[in-house]
């Protein structure tokens, strides 16, 4: 009975999210504007969409405004949280959310990004109530200042480990990416038994193929050296064979993603194909790891971050179809750019 009020309000929440005909509708727009207009008509997105309208639907607000229904749905399900032990993984687990918004302001502050949002796209109630020194962030004019008013939070200290090595944006990110991982690593030992390796298992997978994926991007598109991907990886193998991972950064040519199969000998085989995207891919896999892990065990804590997983698939599967939409491309074109599981 411990997570049965919390399941009860998973269930309900899971009947605002989309049907695979509602984004036949939304890939049949014609313009960005369009396809904002007809996304405030949706209940999910309703709210956080109300104060776009007209040159403001473009495609970054959009998708900024999106994700804000992310905190949203985090503050319903963290009212239903019961257990010290569960709140700090759950909270671990929605980092990356966070970690997504201060990119955002860490980009604006270093003028690495266009995109020119208003503090009121970005100081959202729920966000706020979620991120106390969300104010204090955006109003940084400087990096040091970014940092000192990061000062008291999970990120200062990652984040200073290479501040003073004259970092790039891409390196700081990247830092809070690794925190992520390594952070949400070591809070799976909060649970024990069976809920443990079920969570272990989930997390476990989802840095496995985050690996494989880093390890492709950033030697086919940016040839980075062996000794530089592996600065950024995950220290962390769970399946992932240690030869596979030898095998994959050797890799001379990563032309597209069918070398992947050649290359990996283990159980990530045939999971990324020149057919699909990497992040189908990716988001494929999850599903059934999510899908099974919950079946097998029935625990609410994984009924909840399946919850999540599948509302930023919702997300990227909304964001891809505008910027289909965006370049003229036609409905059935832009249902190839995602990735709906058949089973909810």
């Amino acid at each position: 009975m411990e997570y049965a009020a919390l399941n009860t309000k998973i269930h309900a929440m899971h009947s605002r999210f989309l049907s695979y005909e509602d984004f036949e509708k939304l890939s049949g727009t014609k313009s960005v504007i369009e396809a904002g207009r007809h996304i405030k008509q949706l209940p999910g997105y309703a709210g956080v969409m109300r104060n776009l309208e007209g040159e403001r639907l473009k495609r970054a607000r959009i998708e900024r405004s999106l994700n804000l229904s992310l905190f949203d749905d985090y503050m319903r399900l963290h009212k239903f949280v019961t257990g010290y032990k569960f709140c700090k993984f759950l909270e671990a687990f929605f980092m990356d959310n966070e970690i997504n918004l201060i990119k955002i302001i860490l980009g604006l502050v270093l003028g690495e990004r266009t995109e020119d949002f208003s503090q009121e796209e970005l100081l959202n109630e729920k966000v706020s109530a979620y991120m106390p020194n969300l104010s204090k962030l955006i109003n940084s004019k400087t990096i040091s200042g970014f940092m000192e008013n990061l000062s008291g939070t999970s990120y200062y200290k990652p984040l200073m480990r290479i501040y003073n090595r004259d970092a790039t944006i891409f390196q700081l990110e990247m830092q809070l990416d690794l925190f992520y991982y390594m952070n949400l690593w070591d809070k799976r030992k909060l649970f024990t038994g069976s809920e443990r390796r079920a969570i272990e298992h989930i997390i476990g997978t989802q840095i496995d193929l985050r690996n494989i994926m880093w390890v492709y991007r950033f030697k086919r598109y940016y040839s980075f050296t062996p000794e530089s991907v592996y600065a950024f990886l995950i220290p962390i193998n769970y399946r992932l064979k240690a030869q596979d991972l030898v095998n994959l950064v050797s890799q001379k040519d990563l032309e597209n993603q069918n070398v992947l199969n050649k290359v990996l000998i283990s159980r990530y085989k045939n999971i990324f194909n020149e057919a699909t995207s990497l992040e189908s891919g990716y988001y494929q896999k999850m599903e059934s790891v999510y899908s099974k892990t919950f079946n097998a065990t029935g625990s609410g804590a994984v009924f909840a971050m399946h919850y999540l997983f599948l509302k930023k698939l919702e997300i990227d599967n909304i964001t891809n179809i505008i910027e289909s939409v965006r370049y003229g491309l036609s409905p059935q074109e832009c249902m190839k750019h995602i990735y709906y599981p058949e089973k909810r």
